[in-house]
């Protein structure tokens, strides 16, 4: 019977088994393959990534131009507006406590242009949204002040 470190030592020993010398420029040509699939799959990924991502946006353009600047959407007003309609899916959908799950995630203002950027929590989409748009829309008027047209993030 071996002790470890006679087993360790005639593992050291043993030569290691030498792979036969391969073709340097077949070698090159597979990694320079390798690379382009990588970047091809990187770019698909992110392709798609991105695509879910617009799927889940919705896009509320302001009739009040000036309604952004006046109210900057501060981050008080921004949290009233995502509870708001959080709270019109859970008292008007999701009756059972178990399955209330907040829709929306996050309220952007772009910076440039008059409109306001919502984005729904992983389970829900944009689509959802504007099939329930009966739900939120008057509540999310009433906060800003001003008419809303909403709008899948197409661009």
């Amino acid at each position: 019977k071996k002790t470890y470190a006679q087993a360790a030592e005639s593992a050291v020993s043993k030569p290691a088994v030498s792979k036969p010398a391969q073709n340097p420029e077949k070698t090159e040509k597979n990694t320079a393959h390798a690379s382009i699939h990588r970047k091809v799959e990187k770019k698909m990924q992110k392709e798609k990534n991105f695509q879910i991502s617009r799927n889940r946006r919705l896009i509320l353009k302001v009739s009040n131009q000036d309604i952004l600047q006046r109210n900057k959407l501060n981050s008080n007003l921004i949290f009233r507006i995502r509870n708001e309609i959080n709270q019109q899916f859970f008292s008007q959908l999701m009756t059972d406590i178990e399955v209330q799950k907040p829709v929306i995630a996050s309220i952007e203002s772009s910076f440039f242009e008059n409109f306001i950027i919502l984005t729904t929590m992983p389970e829900f989409s944009a689509e959802y949204l504007i099939q329930n748009e009966n739900l939120w829309k008057s509540a999310v008027e009433s906060l800003l002040n001003t008419t809303i047209l909403s709008e899948r993030d197409e661009k």
